[in-house]
């Protein structure tokens, strides 16, 4: 006997699933309502973020032709891909953007606070009213607003108020101390210095709009903590796995500085990389130059021996004998030279770490025609 399992089923009533859907019709309406108003407030008060980027390249070493020898091809390769990475890190290191912001002037930031609720604050850039010099000799408080509002042509009015300002020392990149409170209601002068003992700085009138946008205002950054917020918004990266190319991108709220930056950085980047090359190639001429010179001594000296040699026996043809006495003489000459110009190198590099930091300017074996694998590996290496 077989046991059955018998289900009961019902037919799907698409008329009762319609008339319990549209019982939640106002609260379908009012959900629609709350996203799209979600979504236009959002695009409306959300801060507009621009991505620019730039493209840099072919990557190539510079250096690879003269310390790659005939079996080292494989070599060559491989300091490709290093260079490249080298690159990249170069790229992507704090000394290059500090130096960037600092030749912007980026450790002033000028800003509008918008007249919504929100009160969005704008970052200004190459359209300010006006343009703040510092005094960077002089203690500045960073972290703080300076509202600036313009009277008439020759005053404005200087308003400070914020909790937890920090007093920091441009020179010395140095944090004297934090956590004040400043306060500073006055009104001063265009093109003469407001000194106190919390900041010194002068402000240039550009374009006089008395009484327009009262909400503008300036800020003073550390360049330290300036510098890390640009390069966590930088990102440098190849094109590809087998590219020589390499992509920047960077991000920002306002443009124009976003572009202008991007140019900038680049630009020191690649004088920073010509520059280093220049020494590299002065400090190579240098050395084939002392070399050239102490070879053209003792060859000048190697010929007056012989004058004399043949005015003193009154020789003027010597003998097959001879000849092939002196081709020995001189190829052992020639290999004492080889060998004293790469004894030379071996102390020249020894002298240059004695006296170098940066070894970038280190110039390559094939100068003094050192053909040693092992030395043209590490000087690679270590370049």
């Amino acid at each position: 006997m077989r046991n059955r399992s018998e289900y009961n089923t019902e037919p799907f009533n698409i008329k009762e699933f319609t008339r319990k859907a549209l019982s939640y019709k106002y609260l379908y309406i009012i959900c629609i309502i709350l996203f799209f108003g979600s979504a236009y407030l959002f695009n409306k008060f959300a801060p507009t973020v621009y991505s620019v980027n730039s493209t840099i390249g072919p990557v190539e070493e510079s250096r690879s032709s003269f310390l790659r020898s005939d079996d080292q091809f494989s070599l060559g390769m491989i300091s490709a891909a290093n260079n490249l990475e080298n690159d990249i890190n170069s790229l992507k290191s704090f000394s290059l953007v500090s130096e960037t912001i600092r030749n912007m002037g980026l450790e002033i930031g000028y800003y509008r606070e918008s007249d919504n609720i929100l009160k969005q604050t704008i970052q200004i850039y190459n359209n300010s009213d006006y343009r703040v010099t510092i005094d960077k000799s002089h203690i500045q408080t960073i972290n703080a607003r300076y509202f600036i509002d313009i009277i008439n042509d020759t005053t404005f009015r200087l308003k400070v108020s914020d909790d937890k300002v920090a007093f920091y020392n441009y020179l010395d990149n140095k944090i004297i101390s934090s956590g004040h409170t400043l306060n500073v209601d006055t009104v001063c002068k265009f093109n003469q210095t407001v000194t106190t003992p919390y900041f010194k700085f002068s402000v240039a009138l550009y374009s006089a709009r008395p009484g327009d946008e009262r909400n503008r205002f300036f800020r003073l950054f550390h360049t330290d903590q300036i510098t890390s917020q640009y390069l966590k918004r930088l990102t440098v990266e190849p094109v590809s796995l087998r590219s020589t190319l390499i992509n920047v991108y960077f991000q920002g709220g306002n443009r124009d500085l976003s572009v202008n930056f991007l140019n900038s950085y680049l630009k020191s980047y690649l004088e920073k990389d010509l520059a280093k090359k220049n020494t590299i190639a002065l400090n190579t001429v240098n050395f084939i130059d002392s070399q050239l010179s102490e070879i053209s001594d003792s060859l000048l000296i190697s010929e007056s021996k012989l004058s004399d040699y043949r005015s003193t026996h009154q020789v003027t043809d010597l003998s097959y004998q001879g000849q092939q006495a002196l081709n020995q003489m001189t190829q052992i000459e020639d290999q004492k030279s080889t060998l004293q110009v790469q004894q030379r190198y071996y102390n020249y590099i020894l002298e240059y770490f004695n006296t170098n930091q940066d070894i970038a300017g280190l110039a390559p074996p094939s100068a003094a025609n050192v053909s040693d694998p092992i030395m043209n590996s590490l000087v690679l290496e270590l370049l």
